[in-house]
């Protein structure tokens, strides 16, 4: 997957954000570090609220 001559910073980029992809969100096709740096922080978040957003749910629904 990597060239020889990539640097650990790419690779630890790249990795985070497939790692980040397994949470169940779509690819949105970064094409270099700084938009795969977005994607991550972008993506984490979303998941943060989505969270946040099914433990309420499923509190309202304990309450009745």
């Amino acid at each position: 997957m990597f060239s020889v001559d990539t640097s650990n910073y790419y690779k630890y980029i790249v990795c985070i954000y497939y790692s980040v992809l397994l949470i169940g969100f779509n690819e949105l096709g970064p094409v270099n570090p700084i938009e795969m740096v977005f994607s991550i922080a972008f993506l984490l978040s979303a998941s943060m609220i989505n969270a946040q957003i099914f433990s309420e749910i499923v509190l309202l629904m304990q309450s009745f």
